[in-house]
């Protein structure tokens, strides 16, 4: 089969999902690793002070002077630090992936791409990617969090330990099992949305449309890929982990901004950017392939993919993405 890029034009296995997703980073390191270092970094310069200034409320709680309004202060500080960096992290990581796809759809075609064009072909879905990102995570947890409900329930009625047990292990797996279904059959919005230029919320049934008729095989695929990723992250973090509790057990300086724990979590940071530098291309390549890979499938889509490439076999065309 003709392979202009990364992938041979055909239904991809598992091995071949996998692949690719490392030989379109290798094809274009300059892109995919600096424009995740870049996203990463910056990402990490916003979250750093605010961890710095809540970990610094939290230094409060182990004075014994302390008191319940500082108790609930620093620990108020620190959730909502935890809360800003989680959604600077959300965003960021949201952008990122649409960057990456359109880099891996030109990867496809055996073309690269410059960071300069990458954003050009990417900002004006940016806004609308967000979005999308954002209601696709909220009906998520949304529907883990139904799954609380019937135990607090339960327990106001105060009903045995034995049911309350029982209602949350069927309510909890019912809710795991749910927003399992829903988060894959929507997997792939973000090429959809990026790549086919259609409507913002049409996203949704195109992505559903495409999983629905080999659902376990796509959630299996990306269930081997977060393993791998997560594995490949926890490579990466360990040096600057042992670095960072080296650092805790020593003893605090004068200055608060000089303490083990800031220098520990500059260090994490540190961390953070190496290995999501290498594993957040390595995610968006499994994701954006697998979406290549289901209209193969389904809609002979390798054949506009040749045509794109202007092999000599089939008379060129511009791409339908």
């Amino acid at each position: 089969m003709p392979k202009p890029g990364v992938i041979p034009l055909r239904p991809l296995g598992v091995g071949e999902v996998l692949d690719g997703a490392i030989t379109y980073i290798r094809s274009n390191p300059v892109v995919t690793l600096g424009l995740s270092a870049v996203v990463i970094t910056i990402t990490q310069l916003i979250q750093v002070p605010i961890t710095i200034l809540a970990l610094g409320r939290l230094s409060t709680i182990a004075s014994p002077t302390a008191g319940i309004e500082q108790l609930a202060g620093a620990l108020s500080s620190t959730l909502g630090a935890a809360l800003i960096g989680g959604f600077i992290t959300f965003i960021a990581i949201t952008v990122l992936s649409g960057l990456l796809v359109v880099v891996l759809g030109q990867a496809v075609l055996g073309r690269r791409m410059s960071l300069g064009e990458a954003w050009a072909a990417t900002r004006s879905r940016v806004l609308g990617l967000i979005g999308l990102s954002l209601l696709s995570s909220v009906v998520v947890v949304a529907v883990l969090l139904a799954g609380v409900v019937p135990i607090v329930l339960t327990v106001a009625a105060d009903a045995p330990g034995g049911v309350v047990v029982l209602v949350g292990l069927v309510t909890m797996l019912g809710a795991f099992a749910a927003a399992a279904y829903i988060g894959v059959s929507w997997s792939m919005i973000t090429p959809a949305y990026v790549l086919e230029g259609i409507p913002a919320m049409a996203t949704f049934r195109r992505s559903h449309r495409l999983v629905r008729t080999q659902w376990w095989r796509i959630f299996g695929i990306l269930l081997l890929g977060g393993v791998l990723t997560a594995v490949v992250s926890g490579i990466l973090t360990v040096p600057f982990s042992l670095l960072g509790v080296g650092l805790s057990g020593s003893t605090p300086g004068a200055d608060p901004f000089a303490s083990p724990s800031v220098l520990a979590t500059i260090i994490g940071a540190v961390g953070t950017i190496v290995a999501s530098t290498v594993t957040a291309p390595f995610s968006a390549g499994i994701t954006g392939l697998l979406y290549f890979d289901q209209r193969i499938r389904r809609e002979a889509f390798d054949l506009e993919l040749a045509r794109a490439a202007q092999f000599p076999a089939v008379p060129p065309a511009p791409p339908q993405w």
